[in-house]
């Protein structure tokens, strides 16, 4: 039987994939933050315990990481006297932490932890068959994702009438960065899945899914998916140290053959995209690193903002107008300079152990079940699609601490799984 919380916790995923910043009247908050407000008043209303002793040292782990970067951002901002930016941020990463707390509270038993996924995977589709339609017919596609999100989406009209599609999310970086995550869960039950019907339901969600990436025109995402497929598949047979040459011959034959795939699609969508690499995105991606690097230099506890000027460029660059225009006129294209930038090495090595705290509590729990594919596929797939995250935000500007939400609800249901994962355990054990 599904409890009341998950529920609306379901209900504030689709809303942050579908509707993010719609207002039903410009006076009332987004929706997405009426239900996520509902979300925790019913967790509070039907508490969600499970019995047996059970510290949830990956939650309180979580929870401290994130307490910590909160009192980081405060010092920062408020040095920096940047007291309006610092509400804004605050808010949202408060915001973020709930969610994953109300997401591993609400799901209890493996059936939650499918319809949860099912949800996950069924909105990211919906938004793809969306972007799918911009791409191929236009309208109505465009009209419904300019009805159906703030009126900050009008910024991006111009991206999405050019072929960028966005589905339901605001532009086409943000959807990327949602496909990143979702395609390798898709991909682990596809492989670990042995019922004929959800293989066939699988297969076309990829399809799907994968040409929404392309339509994207994000190649860090379609990178990011190949090394997790890689990744994935790699696991689909035990690995083990006594065919260590063995496996990293499997995952690199698996890579290649992802390279060959991701060149010969990408040419026949955008040649000039995805595999020419000449364009100044292109091209000023490594002078922004190298500036970033010297701007935390200068300024190693962060700065809030990134305040941008030629003195950070390396002087090897100055004699390139596109590159400097693309440094210049950009934020780092990372996360993890944008939080080196932000907060300074302290902020940087939070966000490390943030991602380091979630893969290691993943293998533990891979560790625990074995063989049992019933948990087996969506650790690994979840691993897969941090892996593939990873990957895309080493190119982008989102991420945990940097205004990605939707990672949230995917951190929620890997605390969760682990907490199902122990108590499955301990029931074979006794």
């Amino acid at each position: 039987m599904f409890n009341i919380p998950i529920i609306f916790i379901v209900l504030t995923l689709i809303s942050f994939l579908w509707f993010p910043g719609y207002k039903l009247l410009p006076q009332f908050p987004a929706v997405n933050v009426i239900l996520f407000l509902f979300s925790v008043l019913f967790i509070f209303i039907f508490p969600t315990r499970l019995k047996g002793l059970y510290k949830n040292q990956f939650l309180k782990n979580i929870v401290i990481i994130s307490v910590t970067i909160i009192i980081l951002i405060t010092l920062v901002l408020v040095y920096n006297n940047l007291l309006d930016v610092m509400q804004v941020r605050l808010n949202l990463i408060i915001m973020s932490l709930s969610i994953a707390i109300i997401v591993s509270k609400s799901i209890r038993t493996y059936n939650h932890l499918k319809f949860f996924i099912n949800a996950l995977v069924w909105g990211i589709t919906v938004s793809s068959i969306v972007g799918i339609g911009q791409r191929i017919l236009g309208e109505p596609f465009i009209t419904l994702w300019e009805k159906t999100g703030s009126s900050e989406r009008g910024s991006h009209i111009l991206s999405v009438l050019s072929g960028r599609i966005a589905g339901l999310a605001d532009y086409a970086i943000p959807l990327a960065s949602q496909l990143s995550l979702i395609i390798p869960i898709v991909i682990a039950q596809l492989m670990f899945c042995n019922k004929k019907m959800l293989r066939i339901r699988n297969t076309i969600f990829l399809i799907l899914l994968v040409i929404a990436t392309l339509y994207t025109e994000v190649r860090s995402a379609l990178i990011g998916v190949c090394f997790a497929g890689a990744y994935i598949y790699l696991n689909k047979s035990n690995i083990n140290k006594k065919n260590l040459i063995r496996d990293i011959f499997r995952f690199s034959s698996v890579l290649l053959i992802s390279a060959i795939l991701y060149i010969g699609i990408g040419n026949y969508f955008n040649e000039d995209r995805f595999t020419n690499f000449t364009d100044e995105s292109a091209l000023s991606r490594l002078p922004m690193q190298i500036t970033a690097i010297n701007y935390a230099l200068y300024h190693p506890f962060g700065t809030g903002i990134y305040n941008i000027s030629y003195e950070y460029i390396p002087k090897g660059f100055l004699n390139n107008p596109e590159i400097i225009s693309g440094v210049i006129s950009n934020t780092s294209h990372n996360q993890f300079s944008n939080m080196l930038i932000y907060y300074g090495f302290i902020g940087l090595f939070l966000l490390v152990l943030l991602y380091v705290t979630i893969i290691k509590e993943l293998n533990e729990s891979l560790k625990k079940v074995q063989q049992n594919t019933q948990y087996k596929w969506i650790l690994i797939g979840l691993k897969g699609s941090f892996y593939s995250s990873i990957i895309n935000s080493l190119f982008h500007n989102g991420g945990p601490f940097i205004g990605d939400i939707v990672i949230w609800f995917v951190i929620g249901l890997s605390i969760a799984a682990c907490k199902l994962v122990y108590f499955n355990s301990l029931n074979k054990v006794s």
